[in-house]
């Protein structure tokens, strides 16, 4: 399947997994594949577990493209990651460059919280939530 042909969302890990050999070295256009997974399906789409080379290549592709407009789906979805099978023992079996990955993506979100101009609460929500969310990718 060529990567020129639209993105659909995966049913299935497997439906991912294609995909992603195709996208892995293509930051944005993995970022837009992830970005079609609603974050209620990654459990069923990354279960079993999701594999420390997927991890990064998508810690990488959010470090890239995520953008304020992003910043709440980028939070939910890293949230519907923590619900994949396996995940705490993922976390804890980490690589240090893996790891360090996700400390830059986590570093990359931070800095996207800021100063909202129309004066609401949304940012101290999102730095909350990505706080927190960082925690659990330790």
């Amino acid at each position: 399947m060529p990567t020129r042909q639209p993105l659909t969302a995966p049913n299935m890990s497997s439906d991912f997994t294609k995909q992603f050999v195709l996208l892995k070295h293509d930051s944005a256009r993995l970022f837009e594949y992830v970005r079609l997974i609603e974050p209620e399906r990654c459990k069923a789409v990354f279960s079993p577990e999701i594999a420390p080379e997927v991890l990064q290549a998508i810690a990488v592709a959010i470090m890239q493209h995520a953008s304020r407009e992003t910043l709440e789906w980028a939070a939910a979805w890293l949230e519907g990651i923590t619900q994949v099978p396996r995940f705490e023992m993922s976390m804890m079996m980490l690589d240090a460059p893996v790891a360090r990955t996700l400390g830059r993506m986590f570093d990359a979100l931070d800095a996207l919280v800021g100063p909202d101009t129309a004066g609401t609460a949304r940012d101290s929500i999102s730095a909350s939530r990505l706080t927190n969310l960082r925690a659990k990718f330790k």
